[in-house]
């Protein structure tokens, strides 16, 4: 008796489940440094890129940066934008909290990546204690750990005109803000 169409479907359907099932079962978990690449099309080399949003910024995401791909324009080849984020992580990037701002002086950032100029520094690394009298003219200031970027985190904070300038480590001032 010859199979009939209908069973030999039905037995090949049977063999993919069972390899697609033992892939799923043995396929790795994430691990330390997996990024998730994003990219979206543009309509040219000037076109710019969009902005990117401080809650995109904070949840890892890098900044929208020019480039170019293979798949736009059908495969053909254009001009995108891209970002990336690291989704699978042993340690995750904390921003804010209490952070050195030079050799004798912290600040404390609170919950957030950035403070207001005119902070009040503390002598001590957890800052207790009574802050020192802050030099109200200071400018504002960002902490930018990679993958951050200070100069977009100023921008997006502070205004288009805002300049990052390195001030300790991670932390920046931005300058030039209106």
């Amino acid at each position: 008796m010859k199979p009939s169409i209908v069973s030999r479907f039905a037995a090949v359907a049977a063999v993919f489940v069972v390899i697609a099932s033992g892939a799923l079962v043995t396929a790795s978990p994430a691990s330390a440094g997996q990024v998730w690449h994003q990219s979206i099309g543009r309509a040219d080399a000037d076109a710019a890129c969009p902005a990117s949003s401080a809650a995109d910024l904070a949840a890892g995401w890098t900044p929208w940066s020019p480039s170019w791909e293979k798949w736009a324009n059908g495969g053909n080849g254009g001009y995108v934008c891209s970002r990336q984020i690291t989704w699978a992580s042993d340690s995750a990037v904390v921003l804010g909290g209490c952070l050195q701002v030079s050799e004798s002086f912290w600040v404390q950032f609170g919950s957030d990546y950035f403070v207001e100029g005119g902070y009040n520094p503390y002598r001590t690394s957890d800052c207790s204690g009574s802050a020192s009298m802050g030099d109200q003219n200071s400018p504002p200031l960002v902490h930018a750990p990679a993958p951050y970027d200070a100069q977009t985190l100023c921008v997006q904070r502070f205004g288009a005109s805002a300049v990052a300038v390195p001030k300790f480590g991670d932390v920046y001032e931005c300058t030039n803000v209106a």
